[in-house]
């Protein structure tokens, strides 16, 4: 939630306002005010918004323009108008008024009343390659062999270079970091990405298993008020080696049988039974709903 500008400061229209539409048909408009050089900072400060109120705790949102409401301000700048004072001298406090030029247009808003409030938030997406070691092992069907029927070694065996996906999610103006930003790094998603979190106009799904929580990049930046904000990426890797023309969805922690052409999960004894997850499972979901 967030409440409409109070304006508490004596001011006048000093010049007509100049208005526009370009070519795009975006709507802009330039104000010149004049108000007490003394109270040019109070009413920069209130046109522009953008601050939590005391009193209510909500965000104050940027003052609209009079005639095109969705109109608010952009960008409020000041200057000295008229003073007092003689050739020879000089003083800030002989100031009488203050020009404001504000600029206003139209455009989506984005404040954070409390924690709770989805951020701000856009992903992009980008390709690579990871190596995926080959089976040699006599515990690890299938066997490599050579042309001349000879068993190949794990030294001559060169690693699989596999197409994973590499997904990159910004937040911003988070006000604290996530505890399992941190906790969860290396966590494979052990349920399906809820599609909630994902673009709607993205091809992505991420099914159990194939999504991995690699790092994330975290920026403090400190408002005008003194509260702390965080800039957050999170990266996450994806691969479905179902691309790959195998025969089933194969997941972070499944090993590649060229033979079998099958997908299979780790084990650390001949008859499968004791399986082993080369990465930790956990629900990112919970991740992602911390921040979007």
């Amino acid at each position: 939630m967030a409440e409409e500008s109070i304006i508490t400061v004596d001011f006048v229209d000093w010049k007509t306002p100049k208005e526009r539409f370009d070519a795009s048909g975006r709507f802009s408009a330039t104000r010149v005010l004049r108000c007490a050089y003394a109270d040019r900072i109070t009413l920069m400060r209130q046109l522009k918004g953008g601050f939590r109120n005391d009193d209510t705790g909500t965000w104050v949102l940027p003052a609209s323009y009079p005639v095109v409401p969705e109109a608010r301000v952009l960008t409020v700048d000041s200057e000295p108008h008229l003073t007092s004072i003689g050739a020879d001298s000089f003083s800030m406090n002989d100031y009488k008024y203050a020009l404001i030029t504000v600029v206003y247009n139209i455009r989506k808003l984005s404040f954070q009343s409390d924690p709770t409030t989805k951020l701000e938030h856009n992903s992009s997406f980008s390709s690579a390659n990871e190596f995926l070691n080959v089976a040699v092992n006599k515990n690890q069907s299938p066997l490599f062999y050579r042309s001349t029927g000879k068993r190949a070694d794990q030294d001559s065996l060169p690693q699989r270079l596999i197409s994973i996906w590499q997904w990159h999610l910004s937040i911003r103006n988070a006000p604290n970091i996530s505890a399992r930003t941190q906790t969860q790094q290396g966590i494979v998603n052990l349920t399906p990405i809820d599609a909630s979190y994902i673009p709607d106009n993205s091809s992505f799904t991420f099914p159990a298993g194939t999504l991995r929580y690699d790092s994330c990049d975290l920026e403090e930046t400190v408002t005008v008020e003194g509260e702390d904000r965080w800039n957050v990426v999170l990266h996450f890797s994806y691969i479905n080696m179902i691309a790959d023309e195998l025969a089933a969805t194969a997941t972070w922690n499944h090993a590649f049988p060229p033979a079998s052409n099958t997908p299979t999960i780790i084990t650390t004894d001949a008859g499968g039974a004791n399986q082993y997850k080369w990465y930790g499972e956990g629900n990112l979901n919970l991740l992602l709903d911390d921040y979007i």
